[in-house]
């Protein structure tokens, strides 16, 4: 099931482009986070980047908690998203936060 293509979930322009932002400020975040941990290596970040780059409409289940991790990190962390991403707002991130957070969690269930 891990590798279960999530095909229902349809990301908008904003929803690509705040994973996209948060998964680049993950893997190349300059110091320690005091809000957040990072549960992944540095490299998984960018590897999840590179391959949504290729594939923004194709989000698979293992790869769901990089991306959560990284939202996190983007909410919690960043002082002033709207200045910084575009209007982008908390409530935004905490919206497509909790929508993948759902989804993980209903397709991660035991069968």
């Amino acid at each position: 099931m891990n590798k279960q293509i999530l095909q229902s979930i349809k990301l908008n322009k904003q929803e690509r482009y705040i994973i996209g932002k948060s998964l680049i400020d993950s893997w190349g975040y300059p110091y320690k986070p005091k809000k957040i941990k990072f549960e992944f290596d540095f490299e998984e970040y960018k590897r999840i980047d590179e391959k949504l780059d290729q594939n923004n409409h194709e989000l698979e289940i293992n790869d769901l908690p990089v991306i959560l991790n990284s939202l996190e990190m983007l909410y919690y962390e960043n002082g002033d998203l709207e200045a910084l991403y575009n209007n982008v707002t908390k409530n935004d991130v905490k919206i497509l936060h909790d929508k993948l957070e759902k989804i993980y969690k209903e397709n991660s269930k035991p069968e």
